[in-house]
Order: structure tokens, then C-alpha cells, then sequence
């Protein structure tokens, strides 16, 4: 790490963001991952055989859609703002 100066003139060491940023980016797109997963299972059955109402299903997958989706967008924001 290279020393900086502070605004009160005395040294101070630069924080490793890049480091950071791209573990955030792997635990969005874990995230991601694994709830897109969890929300095709029930969110399959739309289209196939229904044992249920549909509400149901979406009920179950839902929430699973919305959060992979949120951490998608969560993950496009962090890797394309400037440092």
C-alpha cells in the first residue's frame, strides 16, 4: 500500500477497496445463484402440472425471484461505479 496524506497533513494508509469490492461481487453473484435456483423450482410449476393453486407457487418463489433479481441489479451497481 503507498502512503497518502490526510487532510490534517499527517500520513495515513489507503484502504484496499478493489479487494472489497470484488468479494462483495462474488457474494452478490453467490446470492444470486442460489436464490434464482430456489425460485425455478416452484416457480417451474406455472407451466406443468399444478397439484396447487397458483398463488401458491408464487407465494413460494416469489420472494426467491425478487432477491436474485435485487442482487443482480446490487451487483451491476457495485461493478460499474467509479472507486
Amino acid at each position: 500500500m503507498r502512503r497518502i496524506w490526510n487532510r490534517r497533513g499527517h500520513p495515513s494508509l489507503e484502504q484496499p477497496v478493489g479487494a472489497l469490492r470484488w468479494i462483495s461481487a462474488g457474494a452478490l453473484a453467490a446470492i444470486a445463484a442460489i436464490s434464482g435456483a430456489l425460485a425455478l423450482g416452484p416457480l417451474s410449476n406455472l407451466w406443468g402440472y399444478q397439484d396447487s393453486s397458483t398463488m401458491t407457487y408464487v407465494l413460494f418463489g416469489g420472494p426467491f425471484a425478487l432477491l436474485c433479481v435485487a442482487s443482480l441489479v446490487a451487483l451491476v451497481v457495485l461493478l460499474f461505479r467509479r472507486p
